[in-house]
């Protein structure tokens, strides 16, 4: 007979003795609600992101959808030592705080403990565009060279390949701006400088044997934009 599951509580403490990537990546999916209130929160939880030994590796937004539908308005990969370091964070009252802000200001979020399959999340921080794929596989290694093979004739650099091993879980009936599963559990960062015929077509010619999947350009966003204050960014209005 299978276990129960378990949520709450019960969930984090089962999470806690589970063993985890390291070092282990949270990708975030994210629709705002309201983006001012977000903002706060993005400032206050760089604190304690920074205590439980968390770095932001890339935010950006999508410019350019090349295949299936837009999958959010920002798309954060965060890199935390272990899922355990993480689980430590949001359990801190400090987190349970701040944490209001990020339930006001978020209208949907996915997110799930990821770990590289290939390449180093560091890698990204000097790349302005990324071409994301987002798909399911039950090979995903075979996907992600697949991938590789088609694109980087074209000039696309494969940076990081990651896969979902833990959700997040926590909530029997998560609301949308608790965390939700990742609709797509393989996610494949290319750095592009521009998407030319030929890498849309060889893009085209994946998805097509990949079936249901997005492949979109996400542009770097400014630190900026996650300001309190400043103007907001047109890609959000």
């Amino acid at each position: 007979m299978a276990d129960k599951k378990v949520f709450g509580m019960g969930r984090i403490k089962q999470l806690l003795k589970m063993p985890s990537a390291e070092p282990m990546y949270v990708l975030n999916i994210i629709s705002y609600k309201n983006f001012s209130a977000y903002r706060w929160y993005a400032l206050l939880v760089l604190p304690i992101l920074k205590l439980v030994g968390g770095n932001i590796q890339w935010a950006g937004h999508p410019s350019t959808i090349l295949h299936g539908e837009a999958q959010c308005q920002s798309l954060l990969l965060v890199r935390y030592p272990t899922h355990q370091a993480f689980i430590r964070m949001i359990v801190n009252p400090y987190y349970a705080a701040i944490n209001k802000l990020r339930e006001k200001g978020v209208e949907r979020f996915e997110g799930a403990f990821s770990e590289a399959v290939s390449g180093d999340g560091k890698a990204l921080q000097s790349k302005e565009n990324l071409l994301v794929l987002h798909f399911n596989a039950d090979n995903p290694d075979a996907v992600f060279e697949q991938a590789e093979a088609l694109f980087a004739p074209e000039g696309a650099e494969p940076v990081l390949s990651l896969s979902q091993y833990l959700a997040l879980d926590l909530m029997p009936r998560p609301k949308p701006s608790d965390p939700n599963p990742l609709t797509y559990q393989r996610n494949m960062f290319f750095a592009v400088d521009e998407v030319n015929e030929a890498l849309n077509q060889a893009v085209k010619q994946w998805a097509a044997k990949q079936g249901d999947c997005v492949a979109a350009v996400y542009q770097r966003s400014s630190e900026k934009a996650f300001m309190p204050g400043q103007a907001i960014p047109d890609y959000l209005k």
